[in-house]
């Protein structure tokens, strides 16, 4: 027994470290468990009355990472769609990969057609931008149209502040500062891709943007073809001769008869917020124990009164504790006063904001005036900067620029750590730059995805984690540098007008 001891002890006390590593990883994943469960309670509390909310299965949630992943992802969902596609993008390019995919739309049109199983394609875009330039959205879609008329309908919505002598006098491409469509939202059958992704070649290439893909969800696929129908509904219909004209029962013209749009923004609003209401009286009486994963549509139409992404965005801001993280890209960096304030002054957790170089502006190289919009983005984001600097909040806030070479920065939404979480809770995924014109001028959609599923909080991780491995902080001698010099004029007329069309 006594040559017996010391091996026994050896044993014994390996049994201890191991039971007490086991020990501790247990209390380790309740841990988690226990401040998942209070994030996404927090977060849900944050944004239950704002509208409509749907429960999803973590597992049927994926993000995708490039481009050409968007546009495989495209192509594959039109090909295998049975009843339905509605496709909702600011425009169509004109390049080839966009005339492979309105093929795709046309065959299975066709398919469906000899089938005797017709499938109904829906498609809404901006007049504005669909309407720019002699090659154009309308005309990709009139072989689509003049082969299906019956079973493809394409809206183009045109708002209706630009109107009488201001639609007659400011120019095609600056009409488009007006006001836009620019809603992103790919639906088929009970699949929806949202993103901030316009349907062009720059997007399937080399423009980084982002892509969340949600299956099988009928509830969240019908909230989405119900607002597009609506949006539609008040748009012009193309004609299979490239004309446009309102539905027979729409009595409202967005820019039609010179006296006021309130009578044509009445009768939208009236009919969006009723659809709302519908989804949002459907869903109340649910609870959080039905799913670990909760989405919010967080719709906003300035002009029409629904300011959903705007009041949530304040929120999250305004709520972000010491020690939680929040981080938040816009291609377009022009956050709004109030956004500005409240992550200065109230915020009380860390920031990392990541915004385009200006040579991954979508806009640098552009001729004419286009070109000059990257220095109004570098002017803006430099105010901010010195902003950050004098109120003593460098060590909180970090203001990192997207660097890639020969790529662009489309990138827009946010991530949410809560409580010094490795993983976040929730992101906010859509169209909205957080801008001025996303705010008051544009039709916007995105979404807040909240869980507590670790599989999903890890693909959350990984696609922010990828986006922002490009990124490189700014500091004072980045805006000191040649480059960043912006010209004196350029700097009144953004300070005093362009931001507002930002």
């Amino acid at each position: 027994m006594a040559l017996l001891r010391p091996c026994l002890s050896n044993v014994l006390n390996r049994y201890k470290i191991i039971t007490n590593r086991h020990v501790t990883c247990l209390n380790l994943l309740r841990k988690r468990h226990h401040y998942s469960g209070q994030a996404i309670t927090a977060i849900s509390d944050l944004l239950q009355d704002l509208g409509p909310q749907f429960y999803a299965d973590g597992d049927k949630i994926r993000f995708l990472h490039q481009p050409t992943d968007f546009y495989q992802e495209l192509l594959s969902k039109i090909k295998t769609a049975k009843k339905r596609i509605t496709l909702a993008s600011l425009y169509i390019g004109n390049g080839s990969l966009e005339q492979r995919m309105v093929d795709e739309l046309q065959q299975v049109s066709r398919s469906s057609i000899q089938l005797n199983k017709p499938l109904d394609i829906n498609i809404l875009l901006d007049y504005t931008r669909g309407s720019r330039g002699k090659q154009n959205s309308r005309k990709m879609l009139l072989p689509l149209i003049n082969e299906s008329h019956s079973s493809v309908n394409v809206a183009l919505f045109h708002t209706p502040h630009l109107r009488g002598p201001l639609k007659a006098i400011v120019p095609e491409r600056f009409n488009e500062t007006i006001g836009l469509s620019h809603l992103k939202v790919y639906l088929f059958d009970n699949d929806v891709i949202i993103s901030g992704a316009n349907l062009s070649d720059s997007y399937f290439v080399n423009r980084q943007d982002r892509y969340i893909v949600i299956e099988d969800n009928p509830e969240f696929a019908n909230f989405f073809q119900d607002l597009i129908t609506v949006v539609s509904k008040y748009s012009l219909q193309l004609q299979p001769d490239d004309t446009t004209k309102m539905l027979e029962d729409i009595n409202v013209h967005p820019y039609e008869n010179n006296d006021s749009s309130q009578e044509f923004i009445n009768a939208m609003r009236s009919d969006i917020h009723q659809l709302l209401h519908k989804y949002k009286d459907s869903i109340k009486n649910n609870n959080l124990s039905k799913s670990n994963t909760v989405i919010f549509p967080l719709i906003q139409m300035g002009p029409f009164e629904v300011r959903f992404d705007e009041e949530a965005t304040q929120r999250l801001f305004g709520s972000l504790r010491k020690d939680s993280t929040l981080l938040l890209a816009s291609g377009y960096f022009n956050l709004i006063e109030k956004y500005l304030a409240t992550i200065l002054t109230k915020s009380k957790g860390d920031y990392k904001i990541l915004t385009a170089a200006p040579e991954a502006n979508g806009f640098y190289g552009a001729s004419g005036i286009a070109g000059y919009i990257p220095d109004s983005y570098t002017y803006i984001a430099k105010q901010f900067y010195q902003r950050i600097v004098s109120e003593n909040q460098d060590q909180r806030i970090k203001l990192l620029e997207y660097e890639r070479q020969g790529w662009t920065f489309h990138v827009k939404g946010l991530w949410y750590y809560y409580q010094q979480e490795q993983l976040p809770s929730m992101t906010l995924i859509g169209s909205s730059n957080f801008g001025y014109r996303s705010t008051y001028r544009d039709l916007e959609a995105q979404i807040a995805v909240v869980t507590s599923e670790s599989n999903l909080q890890e693909l959350m991780k990984a696609e922010q984690e990828s986006i922002f491995s490009y990124g490189k902080a700014v500091n004072q001698d980045v805006f000191r540098s040649d480059r960043r010099q912006v010209a004196f004029w350029a700097q009144m007329v953004t300070k005093y007008i362009l931001w507002k069309f930002l």
